[in-house]
């Protein structure tokens, strides 16, 4: 899929998410593979099997260890975003790119599932909420998992 976005952004030359700059660019492109895979791996995957596709294939058995091994993830990679965005705008730089539509996707899942602790993160706090206010992301927070119901704060772009 990165490939068709970096094709996308050359094409569409009025819509640069990946930067311009060779340090951005580069930074964007490590933050897009944190999330994309290690945030994934270490985090959203556990939450995705244990809590959504299990239920889905009728598999009554929860791994809590997987449950207990991304809580204790979470936190790093959370601490991580905020040691970013403590002197950035933006995860890579003062401009938003893809690595923040990155990040986002992984978060959002587990927002819905209400397994963020949004209160000890301020900076990502604040950061996730002006991304949960763009237009494009508004739609995401309408649809719903069937069989799940979104946390209190899901939809709240103000919580």
């Amino acid at each position: 899929t990165y490939s068709i976005i970096e094709y996308l952004e050359e094409e569409l030359t009025e819509i640069n998410l990946i930067g311009s700059d060779k340090l951005i660019r580069a930074e964007v492109r490590r933050l897009v593979d944190w999330f994309s895979h290690k945030f994934y791996n270490e985090v959203s995957k556990y939450f995705l099997n244990e809590k959504i596709i299990s239920t889905y294939l009728k598999r009554h058995e929860i791994n809590f260890n997987a449950i207990k091994a991304a809580n204790y993830n979470i936190s790093g990679h959370m601490k991580y975003m905020q040691y970013l965005l403590s002197d950035r705008k933006w995860l890579a730089g003062d401009k938003i790119s893809l690595a923040d539509f990155a990040a986002s996707a992984q978060l959002s899942i587990i927002d819905y599932l209400g397994d963020v602790d949004w209160d000890s993160f301020d900076l990502v706090k604040n950061w996730y909420l002006v991304l949960k206010s763009r237009p494009s992301f508004k739609d995401l927070l309408i649809e719903k998992i069937p069989g799940f119901k979104p946390s209190k704060i899901y939809e709240l772009l103000d919580f």
